[in-house]
């Protein structure tokens, strides 16, 4: 889409904002299509807290999936304390 072409279309969909036929999300969403923006990729990360060899608990400083917590804690003595993120990722 060329810079004039774009300009068109945007002054045209906020024509039909203004005008009352295209909602406000409806806009948006015609406008992120026509420039091919697409939703990002996220994941859900937990905070953890784990149980030490020595008998102790500790919160994890790091927030990290499910599969990450897996592989990272060594002990099965490992909890989410309830608390998620929705982040993007790659």
């Amino acid at each position: 889409m060329t810079r004039k072409e774009f300009k068109e279309f945007y002054k045209e969909s906020h024509d039909k904002w203004l005008r009352g036929e295209i909602g406000t999300a409806d806009f948006s969403d015609v406008l992120a299509n026509e420039l091919g923006l697409k939703e990002p990729k996220t994941e859900i990360v937990y905070e953890w807290y784990f149980k030490a060899e020595h008998g102790l608990w500790y919160l994890c400083t790091t927030l990290r999936t499910e599969e990450q917590a897996a592989k990272y804690f060594i002990s099965d003595s490992y909890k989410k304390t309830g608390r998620s993120f929705e982040v993007p990722c790659e």
